[in-house]
């Protein structure tokens, strides 16, 4: 398995490393503020996300790597040549 793309980019990572960026969270509250289909989108996901309440930010960090695993059959980095989506 060769890593030595991983090894070269792993520092320039910026995290949350995730497939939303900060443009889509830009884009998101102004569709919030400005149509109502995304304002209720947004009040269903809370609705859903508040019926685990007792479920600490803790145990929500230790269920995300800080890391993509290192593994060529599942999740590897989008950006990473010849990546694999979830274990194709």
């Amino acid at each position: 398995m060769d890593i030595s793309s991983w090894r070269k980019n792993r520092e320039t990572v910026s995290h949350p490393s995730t497939v939303v960026k900060a443009t889509d969270l830009e884009t998101a509250r102004t569709n919030i503020e400005k149509h109502l289909w995304a304002s209720s989108f947004l009040e269903d996901l809370l609705r859903e996300v508040n019926r685990e309440p007792d479920t600490s930010p803790d145990y929500l960090e230790r269920m995300v790597p800080r890391e993509t695993p290192n593994s060529q059959l599942f999740t590897m980095c989008a950006k990473c040549e010849s990546a694999p989506v979830h274990g194709l």
